[in-house]
């Protein structure tokens, strides 16, 4: 008529956990036993330790817990609604998210006795500086009351992004499923728009090996918390990288649920400019708009401007974040292709010379997120795509090409209007090569080059 639950875990986290548990049991169909719903029920957590030690064990490779634990835990009640009782501690423990940056330190948690027998556990933290956080967490007959704060704490630190925020938000209802809602206010964020990745690495997307089970479909989105958020930078949000300095404002709302949140707002610009080429284009125009849909891409409208005697030529991103369209516009209009050559040297594309035009192709590749010229020497066909320093000082272009395995043959020529050079190099042995190169001018050097790898 009882099923009773005596078990230990054991192994080096310090003390065993201990479990014990008590319940009345039923015959349910067939004669077999089943789990009394109303029956009452008794059941005990022990363990004392340094939470590290068991997190080890923890499937959670992004998150590191560390710090004295103390559980003594009791369960009374019934199996449908259960009442907790018993304490919770922990003094001078540290939470990281490696994934985020976050750094929680000073980290203090008690329990008390709440209504009606439920567990009440307050947690206080620090970032590592003077932000601070607060949680009050209390459960009770299957249902969770929580309560997060937090004033001026740097919650998010990583290469691209930092952010100090001051938050309060709540949850309450089913411990699967409580309601969460409640503000966000970004005081003050950094956000490096770094290099990416070089063109040829590819991005496989999600990557499930022969043997892997089949992974479990996720749950329907109305079986998920919901979500009733606000998040709000009135200004300090600073995106910086790529030469753009610039700073925004943020006006959000995050609704529908957990597996399927709704973006609504609006990010726009305060202020903000962009050096390309030596040339300042303001940021006239930033908006990037999240419309509310299932997919969350944001939509762009973003116009940097420049004034050159009279003539003004426009950098213009429009079209969703996933797949942003750049065009270049200008006042009065000229073809598009023209709108960078006479904005930045005053010229058109075809009077730029040979250096100018290279820097031109450099520029547009590092505002693209190519960077380095590798888009424009690949859109090219060519394997070199450089600006030198000759022998005297002058800077000339190279470009270049392997014919074959065996052979490459190479162009320099000076930015100055010199005549150019073609260089031709034939690896006659895996170590020797010979290297010729010849011009408008008389004589021709030819060399023999030996190398060896060690």
């Amino acid at each position: 008529a009882r099923a009773v639950l005596d078990a230990s875990l054991s192994g080096p986290f310090g003390a065993p956990v201990g479990v014990e548990a008590s319940q009345p049991v039923v015959a349910g169909e067939g004669g077999t036993p089943a789990v009394q719903q109303n029956g009452p029920l008794a059941a005990s957590v022990t363990w004392e330790g340094d939470i590290a030690e068991f997190w080890a064990y923890v499937p959670a490779p992004d998150h590191a817990l560390s710090g004295p634990l103390d559980i003594d835990l009791d369960v009374g009640g019934t199996v449908a609604a259960p009442q907790i009782a018993g304490s919770v501690s922990m003094q001078g423990g540290q939470y990281q998210n490696l994934e985020a940056g976050t750094i929680l330190t000073d980290l203090a948690l008690t329990s008390a006795l709440g209504g009606g027998g439920g567990l009440v556990l307050e947690l206080t933290a620090r970032d590592g500086a003077d932000g601070r956080l607060e949680a009050d967490v209390s459960f009770g007959s299957g249902d969770l009351t929580a309560r997060l704060t937090a004033d001026q704490a740097t919650l998010v630190r990583r290469d691209d992004v930092t952010a100090s925020i001051s938050a309060d938000i709540t949850a309450q209802g089913p411990v699967a499923s409580p309601a969460i809602a409640g503000t966000v206010v970004v005081d003050r964020a950094e956000v490096s728009l770094l290099g990416s990745l070089p063109p040829s690495v590819a991005d496989l997307g999600e990557v499930r090996f022969v043997d892997d089970p089949e992974p479990e479909p996720e749950g329907e989105a109305g079986d998920a918390a919901p979500v009733d958020l606000t998040i709000t930078a009135p200004g300090n949000l600073f995106v910086r990288g790529r030469g753009l300095d610039s700073e925004w404002r943020m006006d959000l709302a995050v609704n529908g649920s957990l597996l399927a949140p709704r973006v609504t707002g609006e990010v726009e610009r305060v202020r903000g400019r962009l050096d390309f080429l030596g040339r300042n284009f303001e940021l006239e125009r930033g908006s990037i708009r999240f419309p509310g849909a299932r997919e969350i891409d944001p939509i762009l409208d973003i116009s940097l401007e420049h004034d050159r005697d009279g003539f003004i030529g426009r950098i213009v991103v429009t079209g969703v974040a996933s797949d942003p369209e750049l065009a270049f516009t200008s006042s009065p209009p000229v073809p598009e292709g023209e709108v960078l050559p006479r904005t930045i040297f005053g010229e058109d594309i075809q009077s730029l010379g040979p250096g100018d035009a290279l820097l031109l192709a450099n520029g547009i590749a590092a505002l693209t997120g190519q960077g380095g010229g590798g888009g424009v020497r690949d859109a090219l066909g060519l394997d070199v795509l450089r600006l030198d320093e000759s022998a005297d000082g002058t800077a000339e272009v190279s470009v270049g090409k392997n014919v074959t395995d065996d052979v490459f043959v190479g162009v320099n020529q000076p930015v100055d209007g010199s005549p150019s050079t073609v260089e031709v190099e034939v690896e006659v042995f895996p170590s020797i090569s010979v290297r010729a190169e010849t011009g408008q001018e008389e004589g021709s050097p030819v060399g023999v080059e030996w190398r060896v790898d060690f």
